[in-house]
């Protein structure tokens, strides 16, 4: 198995966020498109858009929680962990 340091952590965080991002601007620009010419459920692609981006930190999240298991350091790991129980207990509340 290749090694996994810092730095493959940090790219996989920061591409997490990067096709976050890039899928959100697609699905805003599909929908605005398909507004435009009257197609319908562009307001279906919309809600994609929004639903990609308040996902993004989530994934960001379970990102953070698996790279620092990778890397050993079980107290971010903890933490990232305790984020994520609060993200899920909050949107079931």
């Amino acid at each position: 198995m290749k090694k996994f340091s810092e730095r493959s952590f940090t790219i996989l965080i920061s591409r997490v966020l990067r096709y976050g991002v890039i899928f959100f601007v697609v699905f805003s620009f599909l929908s605005f498109i398909m507004r435009f010419l009257n197609i319908p459920h562009s307001s279906d692609i919309l809600r994609l858009a929004i639903f990609v981006l308040i996902i993004t930190p989530v994934l960001r999240i379970i990102m953070l929680l698996y790279g620092f298991i990778r890397l050993k350091d079980f107290k971010f790991a903890f933490y990232s962990l305790i984020i994520l129980i609060a993200l899920f207990v909050e949107v079931i509340v």
